[in-house]
């Protein structure tokens, strides 16, 4: 800046010179006006991040909101799978059990003697522990069993990967 610009020419009393008042005063106006500008600025710039974290904010709480409802649901289902994988192992369990009491029972026959003798030993097999154990694996619902697996298997699946097993 030149001397010129520094102190402002005086008059004879000691005072600056009018137009170079108003040359200042300028100066001073237009430096304010400069400064409003960037107040407004710094304002709008506030108010849009603002409104940016507040956006982020409801798509966090919204994606959660989701994903809380998914695992819920998810939850869910495999509960149901496993309940139904329980139930039809404990009806095979029972199933198998009924059959081992079946070969007990069978287990005294000798083939080897004559015909009577088979009759006769027939007549000591339990028929009704036969009959319960016929029964129960003909209600064994293996397409239901078959679908608790993969029900449980599709589930589990995504779980694992996401947990990186």
């Amino acid at each position: 800046m030149d001397e010129k610009r520094r102190m402002p020419e005086m008059d004879d009393r000691g005072k600056p010179e009018d137009g170079e008042m108003t040359r200042l005063l300028r100066e001073i106006n237009a430096s304010q006006q400069r400064q409003e500008a960037l107040l407004r600025s710094k304002a709008l710039t506030s108010k849009i991040t603002a409104a940016m974290t507040a956006a982020i904010l409801v798509v966090v709480l919204v994606f959660g909101g989701i994903m809380t409802a998914r695992l819920s649901a998810t939850t869910a289902k495999i509960d149901t799978a496993a309940g139904a994988l329980t139930d039809t192992c404990e009806s095979l369990s029972d199933t198998l059990e009924s059959l081992g009491d079946l070969s007990e029972s069978m287990e005294g026959l000798d083939v080897g003697e004559n015909l009577a003798g088979i009759v006769e030993q027939l007549g000591e097999v339990d028929f009704e522990r036969l009959a319960n154990a016929v029964s129960q694996l003909e209600n064994i619902d293996f397409d239901s069993l078959n679908a608790a697996i993969e029900d449980l298997s599709s589930i589990i699946s995504p779980l694992a990967k996401l947990f990186g097993n």
